[in-house]
């Protein structure tokens, strides 16, 4: 059953490439023509095409037309040599878009902030974040004021807020202005 199914998808393949041959490359005796046909309307009915065609494909293979077909082998050295040539490498050339950093002097890319000096944030974030026991303060809304070592607050700026106290010195580059908030319209 199965062979007999495949026989017929191979016969019919057969018959498309036959087909497809023989309008592509018509032979040399017959010469396309243009005119106008009209086809009465019981002529229109769908006929099946027969399986096998007087020429196969694989007989017009012999001809020796056949396309895509490399000659010779291409070697590893030639292959490489294409892919690998130096019309494909950009050559190194010194950046000009690296700056050094006014604060601590480190080098990083323009456009960018410094990676050492975005460090130090990182860390001072966290240590205020510890300092400010955000699993356990409830509400969270309520506003809190950081206070590093040595500090005092403000009572008149400290009035409702929660202290978090961080237990080492202010940074150089760390403002105590900060934190405090701006009001639109007063400056």
């Amino acid at each position: 059953m199965m062979i007999a199914s495949l026989r017929t998808v191979t016969r019919r393949l057969q018959f498309l490439l036959d087909t497809l041959n023989s309008r592509l490359f018509p032979p040399p005796g017959n010469q396309l023509t243009f005119g106008l046909d009209v086809v009465p309307p019981a002529a229109l009915s769908v006929k099946t095409a027969p399986l096998m065609s007087n020429s196969t494909f694989l007989e017009s293979l012999k001809d020796g037309f056949v396309w895509g077909v490399p000659k010779h082998r291409v070697t590893k050295q030639t292959r490489h040599r294409r892919w690998f040539s130096h019309n494909h490498i950009k050559y190194w050339l010194p950046r000009k878009d690296i700056l050094t950093c006014l604060h601590c002097g480190h080098p990083y890319e323009a456009d960018t902030i410094c990676g050492n000096c975005y460090g130090n944030v990182r860390k001072e974030t966290q240590a205020i974040q510890k300092a400010m026991n955000i699993e356990e303060r409830i509400p969270h809304s309520q506003e809190v004021i950081v206070l590093y070592e040595g500090e005092v607050a403000d009572p008149e700026k400290a009035k409702g807020l929660k202290p978090a106290h961080v237990p080492q010195k202010r940074p150089h580059w760390f403002s105590s202005s900060l934190l405090t908030k701006v009001i639109e319209g007063k400056s």
